[in-house]
């Protein structure tokens, strides 16, 4: 659980609507993190089948009001601060981590909603300003319309987490040229994942419209037009890409991932999403009657009618209706388009009108140079070791795969808010799957230290913990080092004398803590096959070899931390203790006999899990 219930109650109630002025600030970052960890629990609450505290407090509080208005500050400040090139290039140099954030702030509060407007009673909280979330959606489903998976996310700005280009890319870090096209291309990423979650709350709002104002449904229709606007979304898709090499991939869960072409005509919740909008405003009663055909709209419309196809009705019949209603258009004797000479009075978008009508964004530009990021983040920054320790956590890995984490015998839960079902796992299959994971185990695993040395680790147990992961079923096992057993069996006695409780199975290996500090480690997995004639026997698998990242400078300054070695893909995942201990002794390899104060890392306790199917 990333949030508990009374916790995130207490954080509902205390968010408030920050000024544009106060945009990166201190407090304003405060509450960044705080919106970060609600819309975590509420994706976990989701996933999980569980009640969704998040959305209720939010709606009970009457907070929703302030997520929106958020929204469309940090939206204006990214669209006339963030896009000049002077602010880019000294968040790049001075403040990456902060910079980033406030960027990412944008991507977070559109997440927030894409989970809560889900429900008809949390749209109906938002009152009027439901419609600043109209022109927004409408805003960024008009980005996608306007450019082309190809040159926006496909330049080594994939949304997948391999890391390759960033690997490739590591020895021209340094140079300002090189950060500031890195942070260039994060910023892309948050405005691609932003306009891809507001497709999703555009179908939220159309499939509530007959409930809420009735500027909301004017919006819709009249000023945006949007059963017209998503057609070109519907024609050439932005979630649907063919690579140099001829291979075709679909966005799912904001990853790329390959697709046979006899499978492209299976739908993804994604390309749902412009069919489920056009259904519900083109075959909802009261919609239809105030959506005025013409030629131009008639014409627009029925450029979709080809893709309208027996395979798409299968897997969403609900489309028969839509389809019905191409039919009538056909046959329909649409008046020319005109434009109308009638007054119209509709609802202004206050937040947005005001912030462009009132604010002075060349002062707000020079507030970024002056006061809000002034000094230059460092490792002694409290905010940003707290926005680096927010990722720490197993389940928050997963949750941002927008994948199932886990699930309850004989339930099934829902993997994301766009209705896509993930069936429970039957007792026969949960049985034969833990059978085989006491099978799996590390036979013997080298760790390799920056130093040279290599040390030898075991499990502590033959048989490990199943857990269900984004990648599938995984092993964990506590390991130990037996060369050592020795020196943690004194330390343990010398602390059970003094009256403390020492942890068990601490390596307790030292080594001196530089920003290079990396990690190897060799696993040697081994299955056990049980025969009836030969009884017991090993059988070795290949090797596996893992390595730790580059840890961030923040983590220098914490106490503790646990280094993460390999992911999930790679079939092992290893979570290393280490211990930051600020010592003054003497280094053996130099020939000087005074001491020297140094930072030094201490190794503890070592976990290692592995794919079930490996």
């Amino acid at each position: 659980m990333v949030l508990p219930a009374h916790e995130a109650e207490r954080t509902i109630e205390a968010l408030k609507a920050f000024p544009v002025e106060e945009v990166g600030s201190a407090t304003w970052m405060k509450q960044h993190l705080a919106l970060q960890k609600l819309n975590l629990q509420a994706h976990e609450s989701v996933q999980k089948n569980e009640e969704n505290f998040v959305l209720e407090g939010l709606v009970t509080h009457d907070k929703l009001r302030v997520v929106v208005h958020e929204l469309i500050v940090i939206e204006a400040w990214r669209e006339h601060v963030l896009a000049d090139e002077s602010v880019q290039r000294h968040l790049a140099e001075r403040n990456s981590i902060r910079g980033y954030h406030v960027a990412f702030h944008e991507a977070t509060l559109c997440n927030l909603l894409e989970v809560v407007l889900y429900h008809d009673y949390a749209a109906q909280s938002c009152g009027e300003t439901i419609v600043e979330v109209v022109d927004y959606c409408c805003r960024r489903l008009r980005w996608l319309c306007e450019r082309s998976v190809r040159d926006e996310v496909n330049n080594g700005d994939d949304l997948d987490a391999s890391g390759a280009d960033q690997d490739q890319n590591a020895p021209e870090l340094d140079t300002p040229e090189a950060r500031l096209r890195d942070f260039r291309r994060q910023l892309r990423d948050v405005v691609w994942r932003c306009s891809i979650a507001a497709v999703s709350v555009l179908r939220f709002i159309c499939e509530h419209v007959t409930q809420l104002p009735l500027s909301v449904m004017t919006r819709l229709l009249d000023t945006h037009d949007v059963p017209c606007l998503v057609v070109p979304c519907i024609e050439n898709p932005p979630w649907t890409r063919r690579t140099s090499q001829g291979q075709w991939e679909k966005l799912r869960d904001h990853t790329w991932t390959k697709v046979e072409p006899k499978d492209l005509l299976l739908l993804t919740p994604l390309e749902a999403q412009p069919w489920l909008i056009l259904f519900n405003l083109l075959c909802e009663g009261e919609v239809r009657k105030r959506y005025h055909f013409h030629s131009f709209r008639k014409d627009s419309l029925l450029r979709t009618r080809k893709y309208l196809n027996q395979t798409l009705v299968d897997q969403l019949p609900v489309l028969a209706d839509l389809q019905r209603t191409f039919d009538e258009l056909v046959i329909m004797d649409a008046p020319p388009a005109t434009t109308s000479s009638a007054l119209v009075l509709e609802q202004v978008a206050e937040v947005r009108d005001s912030l462009l009508r009132e604010t002075n964004w060349n002062q707000q530009i020079q507030r970024v140079f002056q006061t809000t990021f002034k000094e230059k983040e460092g490792r002694d920054d409290p905010l940003v070791r707290q926005l680096a320790g927010l990722y720490n956590e197993d389940i928050v890995e997963e949750l941002l795969s927008g994948r199932n984490t886990a699930l309850d015998e004989g339930s099934s839960a829902q993997a994301s808010s766009s209705g896509v079902t993930i069936e429970p796992v039957s007792e026969d299959e949960k049985n034969t799957n833990q059978d085989t994971a006491r099978d799996l185990f590390p036979r013997q695993v080298t760790l390799s230290l920056q130093t040279g040395r290599k040390v030898r680790l075991q499990p502590i147990a033959e048989s490990g913990t199943e857990q269900i992961t984004a990648k599938g079923r995984f092993v964990r096992f506590q390991l130990h080092c037996p060369d050592i057993q020795g020196a943690v069996a004194l330390d343990q006695e010398n602390a059970a004398a003094k009256g403390n409780a020492a942890p068990d199975s601490q390596l307790g290996i030292s080594l001196p803590f530089t920003d290079s500090f990396m990690l190897k480690m060799v696993v040697e997995p081994c299955r056990r096959r049980h025969d009836l004639e030969n009884g017991e026997t090993l059988e070795s698998q290949n090797e596996i070899t893992i390595y730790s990242k580059k840890p961030k400078a923040s983590v220098a300054t914490e106490s503790e931390f646990w280094q993460k070695l390999g992911s999930l893909k790679d079939g092992a995942v290893a979570q290393v203790q280490c211990f930051v201990e600020d010592t003054c002794e003497k280094i053996a390899e130099d020939s000087s006999n005074s001491e020297t104060a140094h930072a030094t890392l201490r190794l503890g306790a070592v976990f290692i899990s592995l794919a079930q199917d490996a």
